[in-house]
């Protein structure tokens, strides 16, 4: 015996898959010569099981919609529109847009394609995935194809490590939002930054002057070390570092003023309260009576030298707060409201003004 028993059960048990181009096909050269051919004949003559056959023509009866529609969406140029129309759903609406694949079933179901095209999401998940790799496999091949005729550039890196659960290590130009480098990693030290970036900008005719990033100690490393580039902190964290160094000092002097405060106000209602009570006395004690106002007076001047101080240290707070926003307006190239270029010293002397 030349063949085992198992081998030979898996060839009888192998079907082929057809193409759904080529069942269109099968189906429209049936139906145009059904009245010459039977279905054994036809079958045989195409290489189609005839119980095979007979499912294609029992599937097409089986649909619940208009015969119109069923005679064209199972037309070669029905299933061709269909191939375009999933492929421009999953591009369109989950690879550009944020969309997901259980928006792409519904449509489906909406629009009564569903009886023509599955809308499972098992099914588009397979489609989606596919659809990943090529559009992958396109970038590496137009990055090869136009770094060639790039002319050289000086470039800023914008670069930050994301979770998911793996660290992976994210860097964009932002002039451009071209993303170079999008890598797994298993740390995120600056040695491993620095080989990532090196990779990723080796075909690429650019020079890294600057990097952009959190105040990470291996993101800085990475910069100043490895790309010998200048090291340009983002906004959110120069925001946080003023607000960390700011914050809780305003904020404790802010409450010293209002205990003072709070402690005049009593200071005088007491004095006031004194004065009231002895002038209310039936019988007022035999000697030198106290000078109440004078009394009063000196609580009302300490009360207002508190409230005066509270207003000040509240005054403090609301100009840092205000400086630190002017803070990120400033912190950009572009005027906000005009859309001009600006330049480095317009830049220099307005972020001076924020921070002083």
């Amino acid at each position: 015996m030349t063949i085992t028993y198992s081998e030979s059960s898996q060839k009888a048990n192998l079907k082929k898959r057809w193409d759904r181009d080529d069942v269109s096909m099968k189906i429209i050269d049936f139906q145009t010569h059904k009245e010459k051919l039977s279905q054994r004949e036809f079958a045989k003559d195409n290489g189609v099981p005839r119980t095979t056959l007979q499912n294609w023509l029992n599937r097409m009866n089986r649909i619940d919609a208009d015969p119109s529609m069923v005679s064209f969406f199972e037309s070669p140029a029905g299933v061709k529109f269909l191939h375009i129309l999933i492929q421009a759903l999953h591009f369109e609406f989950t690879k550009v847009g944020c969309a997901s694949l259980r928006n792409i079933s519904n449509f489906l179901e909406l629009t009564q394609l569903s009886s023509f095209v599955a809308s499972s999401y098992g099914t588009h998940q397979k489609i989606s995935d596919e659809i990943d790799i090529m559009i992958g496999q396109f970038g590496d091949m137009e990055k090869a194809r136009l770094s060639i005729l790039m002319p050289e550039k000086r470039i800023t890196l914008c670069e930050d490590e994301t979770f998911h659960p793996q660290i992976c290590l994210v860097a964009i130009e932002p002039d451009s939002n071209y993303i170079i480098l999008e890598r797994y990693e298993k740390n995120r030290s600056g040695d491993t930054w620095n080989q990532a970036v090196i990779e990723a900008i080796a075909n690429l005719p650019v020079k890294v002057l600057q990097g952009t990033s959190d105040e990470g100690k291996g993101l800085i490393y990475h910069v100043t070390k490895g790309l010998n580039g200048h090291h340009s902190p983002d906004l959110f964290h120069v925001m946080y570092e003023i607000s960390r160094g700011t914050g809780a000092p305003l904020s404790a002097a802010i409450r010293k003023a209002e205990k003072e405060h709070e402690k005049s106000e009593k200071t005088v209602h007491g004095a006031l309260k004194s004065k009231e009570d002895f002038e209310n006395l039936v019988k007022r004690p035999v000697g030198r009576h106290p000078d109440f106002d004078k009394r009063i007076s000196i609580c009302q001047k300490k009360e207002q030298e508190a409230r005066a101080s509270l207003d000040k240290t509240r005054g403090n707070r609301e100009t840092v707060s205000k400086a630190r926003k002017e803070i990120s307006t400033a912190y950009h190239p572009y005027d906000s409201l005009t859309g001009a270029r600006r330049d480095s010293a317009s830049v220099s002397i307005q972020l001076k003004g924020c921070f002083n």
